[in-house]
């Protein structure tokens, strides 16, 4: 498995601000930044069945939330659903739980690709997890993780953005920007 680019975001336990809640911070920090390289007022597709911090940083983006049912056996949308909605969104979050990725990937991820919508997967659940003996994350342009207890990649607190090539250049950019952290959360950039 082979990483183009990713930003980790990594929350030291000797930070003495931390709290057991820091993980959503982190994981809301590195979804609201990935929203905001597109600007404001996106259309964003999302299935009702996700964590509500997802919901959360729509907002705080300023972006414009479009709801997808899901299919009761896998917890996800499907194609017909994504089909439905694609002319109304600009960005996908499809959320891939419990394991489990969603059985309609690649068509989904087609069919954003066809219509110009920028597909972002939500792994916070899911690692590793194959369609068609390919691993999601080689398949998937764009994802992020969350690291934390009770997440598949357990960790004190943390998360993952890997970015498509196209997205990187800005996205470094942009981070380079922000203002620089004054306590001991670290930020590490890897190529």
């Amino acid at each position: 498995h082979e990483m183009t680019h990713a930003a980790v975001y990594y929350n030291s336990p000797l930070n003495t601000k931390s709290t057991p809640w820091i993980e959503e911070t982190i994981s809301e920090s590195m979804a609201l930044f990935f929203l905001n390289l597109f600007g404001t007022k996106k259309r964003v597709g999302l299935q009702v069945f996700t964590c509500s911090t997802v919901l959360d940083v729509i907002q705080m983006a300023e972006d414009r939330v479009v709801l997808m049912d899901i299919d009761k056996d896998y917890f996800t949308t499907t194609y017909d659903i994504v089909e439905k909605h694609i002319d109304s969104i600009d960005i996908l979050i499809l959320s891939h739980l419990f394991g489990i990725p969603n059985p309609d990937y690649l068509r989904i991820k087609q069919l954003c690709q066809l219509r110009g919508v920028v597909l972002i997967d939500d792994l916070c659940q899911t690692f590793h997890a194959k369609i068609g003996g390919y691993f999601l994350e080689d398949l998937s342009d764009n994802y992020f993780y969350s690291f934390f207890y009770d997440k598949p990649i357990s960790a004190t607190s943390g998360g993952m953005l890997k970015l498509s090539d196209d997205l990187y250049t800005k996205a470094f950019d942009v981070y380079n920007a922000l203002e620089k952290e004054s306590d001991s959360r670290g930020k590490l950039l890897l190529r």
